[in-house]
């Protein structure tokens, strides 16, 4: 999927889960901001990178096991999937905890996804869905990985992982995933249904991440 909103944000990927009702949050490519975060300006001034934020936090993206800054046609042993969804390509404050203070007031869900891919097929090693609800009033998690994330109950309708650094993830599944707090901590009764669906390109070297 590829949607332009009307301030140039195109959105790329999107998702609907049931905490609280229904509810679709979408995820768009990152542009950067031309303004200088807080966060930038310490990176800039301890190690004079010329790194950005991007303009909503709520973009996908994946990353190697390198830099995001690796050859385009070097094969990923392992592929880090990083998408965020928000109601909207909200553009936050440049300040730190003006930013942090307004966004968990948020409705938003956060995926995580990690796979080995240097065999004859892919190996899901971690799978992590996090979503604030309700105004910021409704927190749910679910984090899993290895053994925990590969026995989830996930329907993968499509699933693409690069085959090099320009490559794109592109993703669509259903899953219903159970509460558990941290990796290591027991499953809890709560489950939320959530469906995934777009696409990733790799992290920008300007990203500050």
């Amino acid at each position: 999927m590829s949607l332009a909103s009307g301030d140039g944000h195109v959105c790329i990927a999107s998702c609907t889960h049931d905490l609280g009702g229904e509810t679709r949050l979408f995820s768009y490519a990152p542009v950067a901001d031309t303004r200088i975060h807080q966060g930038e300006a310490m990176a800039i001034k301890a190690f004079g990178i010329p790194v950005r934020s991007p303009l909503t936090p709520y973009i996908s993206v994946w990353r190697s096991e390198f830099s995001p800054r690796m050859d385009a046609h070097t094969p990923p042993k392992k592929v880090y999937l990083n998408a965020i969804f928000g109601d909207d390509p909200w553009h936050p404050p440049a300040s730190l905890v003006e930013h942090a203070e307004l966004r968990q007031r948020r409705d938003e869900l956060i995926f995580a996804a990690v796979w080995a891919v240097d065999g004859a097929d892919p190996v899901l090693e971690r799978f992590a869905v996090e979503i604030r609800a309700d105004g910021g009033h409704t927190h749910f998690r679910s984090m899993h990985d290895d053994e925990n994330a590969r026995m989830l109950d996930i329907a993968w309708g499509s699933l693409h992982l690069p085959a090099h650094g320009a490559d794109n993830v592109s993703f669509n599944l259903r899953a219903v995933m159970p509460e558990r707090y941290n990796f290591r901590e027991d499953v809890r009764d709560r489950r939320v249904e959530v469906n995934l669906t777009g696409s990733a390109g790799p992290i920008p070297g300007w990203i500050n991440y």
